[in-house]
Formats: C-alpha cells, sequence, structure tokens
C-alpha cells in the first residue's frame, strides 16, 4: 500500500513547510516496518528525506511535518539546508513538543506566531483549530523544543528601556509577555524574556547620574527644578514608589544639570528693612473709610488710626486722607524654588492686600490654582477663583478638602513669598460661583489664628519648608 496519501506546500520568505499526509490505517502501515514503529525508523527518515528530494529539487524546505488525519504526530526539521542536496542535509527529528501559552486581551494567531517564531498554520494544526478566533484564557499549545522565554531578575538602575536595550528586544513586547500595563518594575521583579532575545553584551559609557543627599525642605518638584529634569524622572532613576523623602536619603539625579545659583547680591551695608512713606487721597463722592482701605491695600484699623478716625466717621467731598505707603524689600531665598518669608504684620498682608488674586503652587507638587484674598485680618481669608480653581485645589488635597497644611509658593505682584494653606472651606463666602461653600486660610510668617490670635505651628512649619528654611 502506498504510505504517503498527498502532500501541501507552504511556503514563507524564511523557507517552506512540507505537509506530508499518510495513510491512517497506522495498523498496516507498521506492519511495512515489521512491526516497529515508524516514527521510530531510521528508514522512514530516509523514505520522507528522498520523498522530499524528489518532489521539491529546488525548494528551500525548513520542515517537514507528518500527518495522520487532522492529526501531527511528526516532524522534520532540514535546518535551512535546500532539500536537493540530500547528502548534505542534517536532518532532526522528533515527535512535536510543546509549551503552553495563555491568550490574553489583544492576541491573534499573528501576534502569537511571530512571538514564538512559529507559523499560523502550524499554531492551528496543533491546537486543532478551525478558525482564526481566540478566547482570552484560552490555553495553545506552542510548538518549541524549549522554553519559549527565559527570565531576569530586575536590578538597581533597571527599566523597561535598559532591559530591552540589552537583550535586544522591544519594550512592547516585554510588556505583552509579562502582562504589564505600565513600564513600572521593581527591584527583584522576575521578568520573562522572550529566548531569541540575546544579551547585548554593555559597552562603557559615561555615568549621566550623580548622587544628592537630600535635606530639610526637599520634596521632589524642589530636586526637579534644581536639576533641571522632572518628578517622573527622578522617580524612574530612582525606582520611588511615592512622593515621600526623608533626610539624609541619597537620590540619583541628571549629571551636570544644576542649576547654576544666582549670584549673591552684594552685601548692603544697612539691612533692607520696610518703609513707610504717605501719599494724600482727596475725597469724592462714594469714598468711605473701608472702601479706602481695599482701593490701597491699607488695613481698615491702620488708616482709621493714620487719620484720628473712628468707625463711624463721615468722610467729606473734598477732605484730604492721609494714606500709608508701605515700601516692602525683595528678600534673598536660599533657591530660585523658594519664597521669600515676609512676615505677615509689616510686609505679607501689604504685598497680598485684600481684592488682591494669586497664583498658588503646591510645594510639593508644583500644581497650581489661583485664589482671590477676600477678608482676613490675622491672616489672609481667600477663595478659589474659578471652580475649576476649586476643582484642583481639592485634588491636590487628595480629592478630599482639609485641615490639613500645606507648604505654597504665592505668586502675586511678581513675587513669590512662602506660605501655608488649609483647604477647608468654612465660614463667610464672597464668590458665589467657584463651588467652594466659604473660605480657606492662607498664613504667612507669624501670622495667628482667628480664635485666638495665637500663631500656629503646623502652618509655621509649612512656610519654613517653602522659604527653604531649616527649623
Amino acid at each position: 500500500m502506498a504510505l504517503i496519501l498527498r502532500h501541501e506546500l507552504q511556503c514563507e520568505p524564511e523557507g517552506c513547510t512540507v505537509i506530508i499526509h499518510i495513510d491512517p490505517l497506522i495498523t498496516e502501515f507498521s506492519k511495512e516496518f515489521d512491526g516497529c514503529n515508524p516514527l521510530e525508523n531510521k528508514s522512514f527518515i530516509e523514505l520522507i528525506q528522498c520523498y522530499v528530494k524528489e518532489n521539491f529539487p529546488d525548494l528551500n524546505i525548513k520542515l517537514v511535518k507528518i500527518m495522520i488525519g487532522s492529526v501531527v504526530i511528526a516532524s522534520v526539521s532540514f535546518s535551512g539546508i535546500v532539500a536537493g542536496d540530500v547528502t548534505n542535509t542534517s536532518s532532526s527529528y522528533s515527535q512535536t513538543s510543546y509549551t503552553s501559552y495563555t491568550v490574553i486581551s489583544g492576541d491573534t494567531l499573528w501576534l502569537i506566531a511571530n512571538k514564538f517564531k512559529t507559523t499560523i498554520i502550524e499554531l492551528k494544526e496543533l491546537n486543532n483549530l478551525v478558525s482564526d478566533s481566540l478566547l482570552m484564557g484560552q490555553v495553545l499549545k506552542i510548538p518549541s523544543a524549549a522554553p519559549a522565554y527565559t527570565t531576569y531578575k530586575v536590578t538597581s538602575g533597571d527599566s523597561l528601556y535598559i532591559i530591552s536595550k540589552r537583550f535586544n528586544v522591544s519594550i512592547s513586547t516585554i510588556k505583552t509577555l509579562n502582562n504589564l500595563t505600565t513600564e513600572t518594575i521593581n527591584i527583584g521583579q522576575i521578568l520573562k524574556i522572550p529566548v531569541t532575545a540575546a544579551p547585548v553584551p554593555p559597552t562603557p559609557t559615561p555615568d549621566t547620574t550623580s548622587n544628592y543627599t537630600v535635606v530639610s525642605g526637599d520634596t521632589l518638584w524642589v530636586i526637579a527644578t534644581r536639576f533641571k529634569t522632572t518628578i517622573s524622572n527622578i522617580r524612574e532613576l530612582n525606582h520611588l514608589d511615592s512622593d515621600m523623602l526623608f533626610v539624609g536619603q541619597v537620590l540619583k539625579v541628571p549629571a551636570g544639570s544644576e542649576q547654576t545659583p544666582a549670584p549673591a547680591p552684594a552685601p548692603a551695608p544697612i539691612p533692607q528693612e520696610p518703609s513707610i512713606s504717605y501719599i494724600t487721597h482727596k475725597v469724592v463722592s462714594g469714598d468711605n473709610p473701608w472702601n479706602l482701605s481695599i482701593k490701597y491695600g491699607i488695613p481698615l484699623a491702620e488708616l482709621l488710626k493714620v487719620n484720628g478716625f473712628t468707625q463711624s466717621t463721615m468722610l467729606n467731598i473734598g477732605q484730604e486722607v492721609k494714606i500709608p505707603v508701605h515700601n516692602i524689600p525683595i528678600k534673598p531665598t536660599p533657591g530660585p524654588q523658594y519664597g521669600e518669608r515676609l512676615d505677615w504684620w509689616t510686609e505679607a498682608q501689604y504685598v497680598f492686600a485684600i481684592n488682591k488674586t494669586a497664583k498658588i503652587i503646591d510645594f510639593a507638587t508644583g500644581k497650581s490654582f489661583y485664589i482671590k484674598r477676600t477678608t482676613g485680618a490675622f491672616h489672609a481669608d481667600c477663595e478659589p477663583l474659578t471652580a475649576s480653581d476649586a476643582a484642583a485645589m481639592k485634588q491636590i488635597w487628595g480629592g478630599a478638602y482639609s485641615w490639613t497644611t500645606r507648604a505654597v509658593i504665592v505668586e502675586v505682584a511678581g513675587r513669590r513669598i512662602a506660605g501655608s494653606i488649609s483647604s477647608m472651606p468654612h465660614d463667610v463666602q464672597t464668590i458665589l460661583d467657584n463651588d467652594f461653600n466659604g473660605h480657606f486660610d492662607l498664613h504667612f510668617y507669624n501670622s495667628t489664628r482667628h480664635k485666638d490670635n495665637l500663631i500656629d505651628p503646623y502652618h509655621q512649619k509649612q512656610i519654613n519648608i517653602a522659604a527653604g528654611i531649616a527649623e
């Protein structure tokens, strides 16, 4: 009887596969070899080689599959030698072996075939698939004599980019093989690496990082600004999973990127101090002490005292009112990321007067929003300028308003002032369309609480952080 019933030929750029169908009456088939299993008989291998030589003398045959019905019972690899040159053919023959692979979201037969260096036809035949459809969680047999991947343990300084270059494989391949949804990896994590990925010998390169020791007042935002980089880059370099830092902690930072400190101003013979001068305002219709204090950014009590007025004083048109003008010198800071530490009573309340708007920058994250000072005597009572500013403020506190104090930079009148904020809305509300029911407290150096006119130590600690001043 004829052992080979028919054959099929499937060619791809890398070579051709011959599929040979043999008689399913395996019992009769075995008798022709004196009862031996043909899959263990050298003559059977030679028969297959001769068959290929005679039928495909000029083709590059990579693989021969032997099938009974729809089942692949064996494969013969020709290792890329042209089949017509049988005398030089090094064929390795073994029954099909395989590993298992679980289908994940986005997988197709084409992607899996490419990942494991096989063909769609081979995958379908080995798994008895009648269509190209796959299901998540479906377990496929992958033709392979060895595992489809090796493993690699993540070490300090590794990133997916570094590992992909080391093994000459794409980041997306590593993510897919390890079911990663982000590029975050951890020291000690075990990653699967395709066996086809060979490590690339490292070449010596100049160290692109230097070490930086955290000091009091440092945050990731402060350090990123100082070294002209980003918070995410520092996190990746140091495998940080939070924004928390501690004094003495050693961080890797981009080498040679530190900002050159601005030249220190020449020391003045006499330290500059706030000073007061006076101008005269001539009263017009509608003027009163309160609106004049708002107009000139002067506390009402001060305006009354300077002019000898009381709360009940009525102004006359043409009357001259003495207006204090406070000259507040700019104070130096330890670095460009910090704010001036201005005393509330003699400095800050005049720079950030009632009705002024300011940009608030959260010192730890660098996130910002806009506010307006609506009132306040012992400290600044403020409100978010718009609903979007209120939403941005809320997110900085983790999605809920809180009495927790945070260090901030107050940008106003071209200056950066160190401050501290708690975000809980309370009491009087002036801006009615900002989705913020009340006002919040903004403290400056030496400002006090309304309830007892005492300094709040929690706010003062945050102010010192924003000013870069060690306690």
